[in-house]
């Protein structure tokens, strides 16, 4: 009787083992199966949300960000940061806007550029961290310029087609960080605006000469590091050495 016990429990342990061999089976092939496919549809993935996860990432970066993980950034996107400078290397134009400042006064893009011997634009918008942690010093930047036949003007993306209540806040802003530069804002459908539209990381500034031609590469990041600063003021003297020249 004994005998007879033992042997339906090894039957019934031989039962159960069998459907675990199978469950741990498939979930091997099942494993196997999703790795194959994630290989397939992660680059497809990563080319479709570059740019969602730059900007992203971009925008909400703290004011203390290094200079090193700026230039991560650069060096992984080179080709979205720097989309929109001429593919042959040519001298490539600002895009022309007639627009108006924060406070309403109208401001033309030919007549602006032809009156400095350089003009810093930045980008930036109201609740991008680096953005805010910089406006001091393009103030500053602004009053040093002047004294060279320059000026800075910013570009707030939030105000574009006149948005009264982003025109506000950022006036607000401007105003709590002391910073008097002016501040310019367009159409979003026109040649200016869909240029705006396609930058994806901020801030981001441009160079531009008298005659309206991007001098160097846009600068990404705040010029609060050390690295984006001493670029800037090596466009800003290449455009001023060339105006004199």
């Amino acid at each position: 009787m004994a005998n007879n016990s033992s042997a339906e429990k090894q039957s019934a342990s031989k039962e159960l083992v069998f459907p675990v061999i199978v469950l741990v089976v498939i979930c091997l092939v099942c494993s196997a199966i999703l790795a194959v496919l994630n290989n397939i549809t992660a680059p497809i993935i990563e080319a479709n949300s570059r740019a969602e996860t730059l900007a992203a990432y971009v925008s909400v970066l703290p004011q203390g960000t290094t200079t090193d993980e700026l230039t991560e950034l650069e060096n992984q996107y080179p080709e979205i940061l720097n989309e929109e400078t001429d593919a042959n290397g040519d001298v490539q134009k600002f895009p022309s806007f007639e627009g108006k400042d924060l406070d309403g006064n109208e401001v033309k893009s030919d007549e602006l550029f032809s009156a400095n011997a350089v003009t810093v634009v930045n980008f930036w918008f109201t609740t991008c961290n680096p953005c805010v942690g910089e406006l001091s010093e393009l103030d500053a930047l602004n009053k040093e310029l002047a004294e060279k036949g320059g000026s800075l003007i910013g570009v707030n993306t939030f105000t574009l087609d006149g948005d009264e209540a982003a025109i506000s806040e950022a006036k607000d802003l401007l105003a709590k960080k002391g910073a008097t530069y002016q501040n310019v804002y367009f159409d979003s459908d026109g040649e200016a605006g869909k240029f705006t539209i396609n930058i994806f990381a901020y801030p981001t500034t441009y160079v531009v000469d008298r005659s309206g031609n991007i001098v160097g590469e846009p600068i990404v990041g705040a010029i609060t590091e050390k690295k984006q600063a001493e670029t800037l003021q090596k466009l800003i003297e290449q455009a001023l050495a060339a105006d004199v020249g």
